[in-house]
């Protein structure tokens, strides 16, 4: 039996029960990669022209919805990558309006209401005999569709299923200073200029964390995609704290110098998983990190990953860092 097409995919989703812009971005679940009850659950708000407001139809939601998991940007301080997104839901946009003649729900629709109760109707023979929302999640899920096949999905887009930790080689120099040098444009984009200054991490510090067996690096699709420092035993900065206090007095596992390639979300969060294994498999009761105060990113990353604001902490130099810990038992 023939594989379903996309647009064969989206018809039966939306006949199943989903809404439209869910049979949509389901329809390219095996791309996006989420698991169905997230990627449901992500793009329900937007059925019925957005929660049955009326407005941009559900299936064009869920067309720009898979776009921007596939294509989109996700920095800042990124003018360039955001306007050639936005091109991307314009073309999209424009596709579905010439086979169609408008993106809005209540014109697709012929209704003259502005918007409806939010109970929506019962799915019987008669509503679907009376609704165009089938085909129209078909038509958008073959736009989507010839899209992709005329602008192949960039690898930045990883799957992490492969992805694994490995100790760092002197040979992996050069793309660690790289992947440095961009955490330090990005952190300047993001209004963080101050962290990581005057070329650090340097060069040095890179050779010196190799040489030492501290360096990790985090592989995926044969590609070096991020890497950080792991230490155990007493870290000098953490011995004082203010503002607050450690979580737990025993030993404990420290990751500094964590950086990503930036080519896909998770990467982070991976590595303190990995280092929070090797932590726990090494008697240690925790886990720290410390970062700058203006490093939003990263507080976000270390909140989303079980780590607990505990105080603040001074580097040798004085500078002061806010101190997190992910507790074990």
């Amino acid at each position: 039996m023939a594989e379903k097409s996309r647009k064969e995919r989206a018809t039966e989703l939306f006949m199943e029960g989903y809404n439209c812009a869910q049979s949509v971005f389901l329809a390219f679940e095996d791309l996006h990669g989420m698991e169905r009850s997230a990627a449901a659950a992500l793009s329900s708000s937007f059925g019925a022209g957005m929660g049955r407001l009326r407005e941009v139809c559900g299936t064009v939601s869920g067309m720009f919805l898979t776009a921007g998991v596939l294509y989109g940007y996700d920095s800042p301080g990124a003018p360039k990558d955001k306007a050639e997104h936005y091109a991307r839901i314009q073309e999209l946009a424009a596709e579905f309006e010439k086979q169609n003649k408008t993106i809005v729900c209540r014109e697709l629709l012929g209704l003259d209401v502005k918007r409806e109760a939010p109970v929506p109707e019962a799915r019987t023979a008669e509503y679907y005999k009376k609704r165009p929302c089938p085909a129209l999640a078909g038509c958008a899920a073959e736009i989507m569709d010839d899209y992709i096949k005329a602008h192949p999905i960039p690898k930045r887009r990883l799957s992490w299923k492969e992805a694994a930790v490995r100790l760092a080689k002197p040979e992996d120099k050069e793309t660690i200073l790289e992947i440095y040098a961009r955490a330090r444009a990005f952190m300047a984009a993001s209004g963080n200029p101050g962290q990581w200054r005057e070329g650090y991490p340097s060069e040095e510090t890179a050779e010196r964390d190799i040489a030492e067996g501290n360096c990790y690096v985090l592989e995926a699709e044969g590609a070096v995609e991020a890497v950080f420092a792991y230490f155990e035993g007493e870290d000098p900065t953490y011995g004082r704290i203010e503002d607050g206090a450690w979580k737990q007095d025993g030993a404990y596992g420290t990751i500094h110098r964590l950086a990503s390639a930036g080519n896909g979300r998770g990467a982070a969060a991976l590595c303190f998983d990995w280092c929070m294994e090797q932590a726990k498999a090494h008697g240690c009761c925790s886990l720290r990190a410390d970062t700058h105060a203006d490093n939003q990113p990263m507080q976000r990353v270390l909140a989303g990953t079980g780590f607990i604001r505990c105080g603040r902490i001074y580097l040798e130099n004085g500078e002061p860092r806010l101190a997190y810990e992910r507790t074990f038992w």
